[in-house]
């Protein structure tokens, strides 16, 4: 079964953030994160329990995948069996804290 992703407004903001940065940071084409972004975003629609649960406080049923190379997380909620996942945010690993995670 392949699952749909569904992006919350946070998580629109935070990858429009992250994509203006790397074009700031490395050119026209920040493509280092973009391609890591869209290969684990194929690989959570195939294996959407790949990422372990993120056990804080937070919504029910969350996980969060590393994204190796640009040290981003994803975090997302998925419900086994459930064909819908929701990427809740999108956070630097090094950002010092975690993400805010409520949904408005």
């Amino acid at each position: 079964m392949t699952i749909d992703i569904v992006l919350t407004d946070n998580a629109k903001s935070a990858l429009a953030r992250i994509h203006d940065w790397y074009r700031e940071n490395y050119g026209d084409t920040p493509q280092v994160f973009v391609d890591e972004l869209a290969r684990a975003l194929d690989l959570l629609r195939m294996l959407p329990g790949v990422g372990p649960p993120y056990l804080s406080a937070g919504p029910p049923h969350l996980h969060r995948l590393l994204l190796r190379k640009t040290q981003h997380h994803i975090y997302y909620e998925y419900l086994p069996g459930d064909s819908v996942l929701t990427v809740i945010t999108v956070w630097r690993c090094r950002r010092g804290g975690p993400p805010d995670l409520s949904r408005p």
